[in-house]
């Protein structure tokens, strides 16, 4: 466990399945675990971060604070608080779950894993790589995705976009949504749906 006091602190784990806990503090503080199955524990920190996880099989679990968050490593879990925040995740069959809050996200891995509790007030902004699942509710969002992409979005305000570049998409619209949907006329297999995903006749 690392208590961090008001300065800026940097912290950096090399080792394989390290635990990490950082408490306190309210300084904007770097902490970057470079080992294979390390777990971030920042849940109790009040400043800023800057988490940096680049080992496969991380577990990255960040607080409310304005967090920078790059996971690496395939496999990787990063698991985010209120605030705006920037997640990034590059390896393929990443989970990453975000709360309210202007956040930024990007998992281009193959196989990825998004889900976010957005406020009514969020704006967001999520780029998905193939492969992936998106399961997102509230805000004014912006989303891309570039093929074989779930996408499962329930109460997006107006001004909400999805530009599916790919083929093979599937998009679930909730029946409270104003999205508008972007496809590429020259790729194929995209299905779009619009209803309740929370009806009890909800199949998904």
């Amino acid at each position: 466990t690392v208590i961090v006091g008001t300065g800026n602190d940097t912290i950096t784990a090399n080792g394989d399945a390290d635990h990490i806990t950082v408490t306190g503090g309210l300084g904007t503080d770097t902490i970057t675990a470079n080992g294979a199955g390390t777990v971030v524990n920042a849940q109790n920190a009040n400043g800023a971060l800057t988490i940096t996880a680049n080992g496969g099989g991380a577990v990255v679990l960040a607080g409310n604070g304005n967090d920078t968050i790059t996971a690496n490593g395939g496999g990787a879990v990063v698991i985010a608080g209120n605030g705006n925040d920037k997640i990034t995740a590059n390896g393929g069959g990443a989970t990453v779950i975000a709360g309210n809050g202007n956040d930024v996200v990007s998992a281009t891995g193959a196989g990825s894993t998004v889900n976010i509790a957005a406020g009514p007030l969020s704006v967001d902004t999520v780029t998905m790589g193939s492969g992936d699942v998106l399961r997102m509710s509230g805000g004014t969002n912006q989303i891309s995705g570039v093929g074989n992409d779930f996408f499962f979005l329930n109460t997006l305000k107006a001004g909400s976009t999805v530009l599916a570049t790919g083929s093979q998409n599937f998009i679930a619209l909730g029946g409270d949504s104003s999205t508008e949907v972007v496809l590429d006329p020259a790729q194929i297999k995209n299905t779009i749906v619009v209803q309740a995903l929370n009806a009890p006749t909800d199949t998904y």
